[in-house]
């Protein structure tokens, strides 16, 4: 059986707020209902705790990179490594039996064939390749250390620029687009929807949303029917189709 470290950078206090709180809890339970019991997640926070499966590690570390490279730095000094790393994000979703899929499997890096988004101001799935990998991938020990050009260890590289470059001529481990190993939640809270003024044009610019009630099951999704919600589906979904409409003309 593979020994998993999950290595959870925690968003600084600064930018946490109810949602922002509640989409964390998310991510907890999400790794709580995994089917396969040989994994401990390390969260880089401000306050040491050990609750179960989770060891808060304090740190003064405000950029997500150094708390990756802080936690990288803890498990080197563990006589006994683990056999495969994540890097999660304190708002996004495991699927429950993502890890069981993999317990007999042997590769270098596990890897959704399709990334995954959820948008919980509409309740709406988006799934689409991408050439790179997603930010939420299994990697092998050796290779999660690994340090590149830049000084930096793998873990911590720009995932959409590096990692696929790096596993390309590797043994990658794929995970079927019914059954992902991670969804990234998307919220009108987060850092880099800030960056973006128009939070609609932000969600469209991912791909095509629809209801997708097998992955709502699969990550435990607690779904609210609202009036909102609906509104900003329909914007969504209107937006969408209007740029298609918008490019058959240009053709």
């Amino acid at each position: 059986m593979h020994s998993i470290v999950f290595i959870i950078p925690r968003t600084p206090s600064m930018y946490r707020n109810q949602l922002r709180e509640q989409l964390w809890q998310q991510t907890i339970i999400s790794l709580e209902n995994q089917t396969y019991k040989k994994w401990i997640a390390l969260v880089i926070d401000e306050k040491n705790l050990t609750n179960g499966k989770f060891q808060h590690i304090k740190s003064t570390a405000r950029k997500k990179g150094e708390k990756i490279q802080h936690a990288l730095n803890i498990i080197e000094t563990w006589k006994k490594k683990p056999d495969y790393l994540i890097r999660l994000d304190d708002d996004d979703l495991i699927s429950p039996n993502a890890l069981e899929n993999i317990q007999n499997k042997n590769f270098d890096v596990a890897a959704d064939t399709y990334h995954t988004f959820y948008d919980i101001t509409s309740g709406l799935f988006c799934q689409t390749q991408r050439p790179w990998l997603a930010n939420t991938v299994i990697h092998k020990y050796e290779h999660a250390i690994k340090i590149m050009d830049n000084g930096k260890p793998l873990l911590d590289q720009d995932h959409s620029k590096e990692w696929h470059q790096y596993y390309k001529n590797k043994n990658i481990y794929s995970f079927l687009k019914q059954n992902p190993l991670y969804c990234r939640i998307l919220s009108n809270t987060s850092v880099t929807s800030a960056l973006d003024s128009n939070y609609i044009k932000y969600v469209q610019s991912f791909g095509f949303w629809k209801n997708k009630i097998k992955l709502t099951r699969i990550f435990k999704l607690q779904t609210k029917t609202s009036t909102n919600k609906y509104w900003i589906g329909f914007l969504i979904r209107l937006n969408y189709h209007y740029c298609i409409m918008k490019i058959n003309r240009k053709l």
